[in-house]
């Protein structure tokens, strides 16, 4: 579902670039559309084979057993994260080319940001009992962003620090940029609710974004810690 709303959002985005009547919208969504298109080829080809393998532990022994398809799905997965370019190469193409746009007016990223920014403050501002402390983990999450891409900007010009840096950060990327989405769909359905809609998809969407929360985002935190510590990290695996 993570995975799912970051492509609809880069798709959008693609879309506004190419048919929207305000050049400022085109460009600004053209920017867009290149920051998120690394995140959606890397960190959503990631997540599909982390959920395969799940469906192989779910089956057992018999997740190795042709006849349940588990382990082609998790074979077939395996191939996303090389076919378009290795992941590897995705996250250098975020970091040096997307975030570090030189000669760029549009700061995407911070942009950006601030934009999941205000999605975690709608969530707490909407006190919805069925959010829990969805919208906090989502302003937590969004920090630990902002503060790794402020790490990036400090370091631009120091290329093998960034180098290290770059896969890291992409995966804090899609952490958060996950949250954000599945806590904007979540309002929405939220409203919908409240208008008197029942549909089981309203609920749903209420309970990935807290089970994502909950689960992924809330170890964003975390991320950022290795995103800054990379540097070291990496020079002292290599002494």
């Amino acid at each position: 579902a993570a995975g799912r709303a970051i492509a609809y959002n880069a798709a959008r985005a693609i879309d506004l670039a190419h048919a929207a009547r305000d050049p400022a919208v085109r460009h600004q969504a053209d920017a867009l559309a290149g920051l998120l298109t690394p995140i959606t080829k890397a960190y959503c080809t990631d997540i599909g084979v982390d959920v395969t393998s799940i469906g192989i532990q779910v089956h057992g022994g018999m997740g190795y057993i042709e006849e349940t398809g588990a382990a082609q799905h998790f074979r077939d997965a395996r191939i996303a994260p090389i076919y378009e370019g290795t992941n590897g190469i995705q996250a250098i193409d975020l970091v040096l080319r997307k975030v570090l746009r030189i000669g760029s007016i549009t700061p995407i990223a911070a942009i950006t940001i601030d934009g999941f920014r205000e999605i975690g403050q709608a969530v707490i501002k909407a006190q919805e009992p069925d959010f829990g402390t969805l919208g906090a983990i989502v302003l937590e999450a969004v920090e630990a962003l902002a503060t790794a891409t402020d790490w990036i900007e400090a370091h631009a010009g120091e290329n093998e620090a960034l180098l290290w840096a770059a896969s890291p950060y992409l995966r804090l990327f899609g952490i958060v940029a996950g949250a954000a989405y599945l806590a904007k769909g979540a309002l929405a359905a939220a409203r919908r609710k409240s208008a008197g809609e029942t549909s089981p998809v309203l609920s749903e969407a209420i309970a990935n974004a807290v089970f994502y929360g909950q689960n992924t985002a809330i170890l964003a935190p975390g991320q950022l810690q290795i995103v800054i510590g990379s540097q070291f990290s990496n020079r002292l695996a290599l002494s």
